[in-house]
């Protein structure tokens, strides 16, 4: 379930915010420049609500939930017809 909430939630991010979703996932983890890009992409998105994960891997699973994203909607060439 919380897989599922967490997928809708990221596709909700990069639909709205694709190039700061990329700028997370090219920051350096655990860096101080992905928590103010993950700060500024929630700032940006707050129309797709927040999830939290209870985890100390929680930026990690953020960043790997926008990297399938952003590969998925790369792929898609904006055409919601493909998968």
């Amino acid at each position: 379930m919380v897989a599922r909430a967490l997928s809708k939630h990221t596709q909700c991010e990069v639909l709205l915010a694709p190039g700061l979703a990329r700028k997370v996932v090219d920051a350096a983890p655990d860096s101080a420049d992905e928590e103010k890009l993950r700060e500024q992409l929630a700032k940006e998105t707050e129309a797709c609500g927040e999830i939290e994960v209870d985890s100390k891997l929680a930026g990690l699973i953020h960043r790997s939930y926008l990297a399938e994203t952003l590969y998925h909607w790369t792929r898609s060439n904006g055409d919601s017809d493909k998968s």
